[in-house]
């Protein structure tokens, strides 16, 4: 096409999308078992100069593998696959896939690693940006706070690790919580942890080298890492953190947790406006965010059913118009995105984003902080707690074991995909035995592992 034409001046165009999740809307009843729609019957997507097909890589995953199954198929298989030998199976006698296993293997080769080492790689590598992130939003919240540079206390990011293993001269011996206790007097925002084996350590303090010298005592330094949190501070200072990208449709959604943060930026969220159970926003916090997205229309998602009412106050006094989606998990916040139509109009993204919260079942894994009894449930102090939209369900004083038993109360004979975002007070580890014990009941279930970030809860689940 030229510069102002349009698909009129095209020949027949047919566009193949390979995704992975729901396409959810009207024409829902054009999804076949593979996931394939073969038309779609909205006039802006489909006519007789464009066909729009998406193919679910979700959907062609739970496909058990078949050298005589479709052609389009095998080809999905081979996209999500991670596993060489079963890619060079899938890609015999087949000249096109021979070809992409070439590339694959010579890009792997000047890389000196193996497939799994890349995804790995890549795994932390995103890890390690998330990290550097987090230090830039550390400098946001000084800089809302009215806080200058010259007001931060200990300004340096410091993080040591110790092998406990390891001889040294003059090795004292370890114990955490005297570790813990010194290692407060040398600054602020300490966490220290140990295994027995090593011991990792992240602090705010004014003297990295004192940091360093006091843990070599107990072994020898591994990573080391100091980031200056003040020359951060300045940077973000000097950028001026309100000059966003004007966009014309804002979606603004509260979360918290870097790792959830992300998830709703990369569905699509405009303004992330921190908050959860335990720090509720408030009506201006919510006019704010609207003024500042310098948006002409905006959806809001509160993603808690307590700050429900403040976002439709919100939206009563604001200069544009406003939709409430009425999400009161941070589950269905992410399933409301699906359906969101920037080309819509609010009352219609409302009503699309809306009908689409009931196809999700929203969990909650947190920890009792008293004796009581709640929905007929008997809870103890310390124990976990399975809370299924909104309902206590399970209490257990094993972690593990309370998120398997809520998980198998959210389940029905519709189950399709179960997404586990695991937060500060819990692993990736933790995460992958749940998935380890579910999927040795439930073959037909697949799940999704993120890395939330996210206080109070331990785990966050969605079933779909």
């Amino acid at each position: 096409l030229k510069k102002g034409n349009t698909y009129k001046h095209a020949k027949k165009v047919y566009s193949i999308n390979f995704i992975f999740g729901n396409y959810a809307n009207e024409n829902r009843e054009v999804v076949n078992d593979y996931g394939f729609i073969r038309k779609v019957s909205n006039p802006n997507l489909n006519n007789e100069f464009i066909n729009l097909y998406l193919i679910r890589l979700d959907k062609v995953k739970k496909i058990v593998y078949n050298v005589n199954e479709k052609k389009l198929i095998r080809w999905g298989k081979f996209m999500i696959s991670e596993n060489m030998k079963e890619m060079k199976q899938m890609g015999k006698d087949d000249e096109a896939m021979e070809q992409s296993i070439a590339y694959v293997q010579e890009f792997l080769k000047e890389n000196g690693t193996t497939w799994q080492d890349k995804l790995n790689y890549e795994k932390n590598k995103s890890r390690e940006e998330g990290r550097d992130e987090g230090l830039i939003e550390t400098a946001k919240n000084l800089l809302q706070m009215n806080l200058s540079t010259q007001d931060i206390k200990n300004g340096y990011c410091t993080e040591i690790m110790v092998d406990l293993d390891a001889d040294v001269p003059n090795k004292k011996k370890f114990d955490l919580e005297e570790f813990r206790k010194h290692l407060s007097g040398l600054g602020d925002s300490l966490l220290a942890v140990s295994d027995g084996e090593i011991a990792k350590v992240h602090v705010h303090t004014e003297h990295p080298g004192d940091v360093f010298q006091y843990g070599s005592q107990f072994g020898q330094l591994g990573k080391i890492k100091i980031d200056n949190m003040r020359i951060q501070h300045e940077s973000i200072v000097d950028q001026d953190e309100e000059q966003q990208e004007a966009v014309d449709f804002a979606v603004i959604a509260v979360a918290s947790g870097n790792g959830i943060r992300k998830l709703f930026e990369s569905e699509g969220v405009n303004r992330i406006i921190s908050g959860g159970q335990t720090m509720n926003p408030s009506t201006q916090d919510f006019i704010d965010a609207i003024k500042k997205s310098g948006a002409k229309k905006a959806i809001v998602l509160p993603n808690n059913g307590n700050i429900v009412m403040a976002a439709k106050q919100a939206a009563e006094v604001s200069d544009i118009p406003v939709g409430i989606v009425p999400t009161k998990t941070i589950s269905q916040g992410l399933t409301a995105m699906l359906s969101f139509n920037p080309d819509a109009s609010v009352d219609e993204n409302v009503e699309a984003m809306t009908e689409d919260l009931d196809t999700v079942v929203s969990g909650e894994v947190t920890q009792a902080t008293r004796d009581t009894e709640i929905d007929e449930v008997e809870i103890h102090k310390n124990d976990y707690l399975g809370i299924v939209d909104g309902k206590i369900k399970v209490d257990n004083a094993d972690l593990i074991k309370t998120t398997v038993d809520m998980i198998e109360k959210m389940l029905d004979e519709d189950s399709e995909i179960i997404t586990i975002m695991f937060g500060r007070d819990a692993s990736e580890e933790q995460a992958q035995e749940v998935v380890e014990q579910l999927e040795a009941k439930h073959d037909d279930l697949e799940f999704e592992i993120h890395d939330g970030g996210q206080p109070v809860y331990h785990f966050l689940v969605s079933v779909e």
